[in-house]
């Protein structure tokens, strides 16, 4: 295979793919995911635009490989994060948590690209896939910790995704700057938000088990 300064033409054209991928970040942290474009996006890569059609297809599948890149590098980190922390759940959900804040604070571009997967259609499939990712890991986890007392499978899973999505808005929200709270009090609020939501299981479905309003009690 030919090289050229050192590097084989699958590794010089992935390095072409990084750069395309950096240069997208760098857009959306400016301005967001609409007015990405193929002739820009070249430019700042420091590529001729043919480069640009070597990886992707167009500005859309650049988006969407650009976050799948920082998301599948988060999924790492959680998963570190969850088979590093103790076997217990506070201090599991702390760790993950305070992961997550780190990874986004490691590069501040992150935080765009996070509050552009809650606004922008154009990552709305994305935004669903990732929900569903993290809600299987906290399912899979409240199991791992609490076995039984969990709650039933339907219920474990109802409350995961109520409580990925809301906690996903809810760091969006104050990356943006609407939330008055330090991230020390943001941080305490998420876990116990989590912690406490695990805790009702129990009386969640007594009461999804009591007789709706106007029906009778169960044998009667």
């Amino acid at each position: 295979m030919a090289m050229h300064r050192g590097l084989t033409a699958d590794q010089r054209r992935e390095q072409r793919r990084r750069q395309l991928l950096e240069a997208a970040l760098d857009a959306v942290a400016e301005n967001g995911v609409r007015d990405l474009r193929v002739r820009a996006i070249s430019a700042r890569a420091k590529l001729n635009d043919r480069y640009f059609y070597e990886s992707f297809a167009d500005c859309q599948e650049l988006l969407l490989a650009t976050f799948d890149d920082q998301f599948n590098r988060a999924l790492t980190g959680i998963m570190a994060a969850v088979a590093d922390s103790p076997h217990e759940l506070r201090a599991r959900v702390r760790a993950v948590i305070e992961f997550a804040f780190g990874f986004i604070d490691e590069d501040p571009r992150r935080a765009r690209l996070l509050v552009e997967l809650q606004t922008a259609e154009a990552l709305g499939g994305r935004r669903a896939e990732m929900v569903d990712v993290l809600t299987t890991v906290m399912t899979g986890q409240v199991r791992a910790l609490l076995g039984a007392d969990a709650g039933t499978d339907e219920t474990v899973t109802l409350t995961a995704l109520t409580v990925v999505s809301g906690l996903l808005d809810l760091a969006a929200q104050w990356y943006r700057g609407r939330l008055d709270v330090g991230r020390p009090q943001l941080i305490d609020f998420m876990i116990a938000l989590v912690v406490t939501t695990t805790d009702i299981t129990g009386a969640l479905e007594r009461r999804l088990a009591a007789p709706r309003d106007g029906e009778a009690a169960p044998g009667r």
